[in-house]
């Protein structure tokens, strides 16, 4: 699976996209349950794609659509992004998520972000 380390220069509009944004590990779960919640703004094999389909910079703006990883990582900052993979990698049984993301329908990679964000909920709810 290919998965770009270089950051895009430009400045994104959407504000989903601006990195670092802080968050609790359940806003990051649902901001990337919705950045990848139409089939055509999820895709498979890299972390980013343009509209053209070509694989591009999590981070850029011409990016449409995102894996689960390269979403989760373009909704917000540290800690809650690495609470929030370490709830998708508990939901998923502790098996890594790039291969799942690429092996996995869209509907399949939803339901596991609904299960991290059952998990997330359920561990809010006893922290209080």
């Amino acid at each position: 699976m290919q998965h770009e380390t270089q950051r895009s220069s430009a400045k994104p509009a959407d504000p989903t996209r601006r990195p670092f944004q802080a968050m609790s590990a359940l806003q990051a779960l649902q901001a990337t349950r919705k950045k990848i919640s139409l089939p055509g703004n999820w895709c498979k094999g890299t972390w980013a794609r343009n509209a053209l389909g070509n694989p591009v910079d999590k981070f850029s703006s011409s990016a449409v659509a995102w894996d689960l990883m390269g979403a989760l990582l373009i909704v917000g900052a540290a800690p809650g992004v690495m609470k929030a993979l370490s709830l998708l990698r508990t939901a998923n049984g502790d098996r890594p998520l790039g291969p799942f993301n690429d092996r996995s329908t869209h509907e399949e990679v939803l339901a596991l972000l609904d299960s991290a964000i059952d998990l997330a909920e359920r561990r809010q709810g006893s922290a209080k």
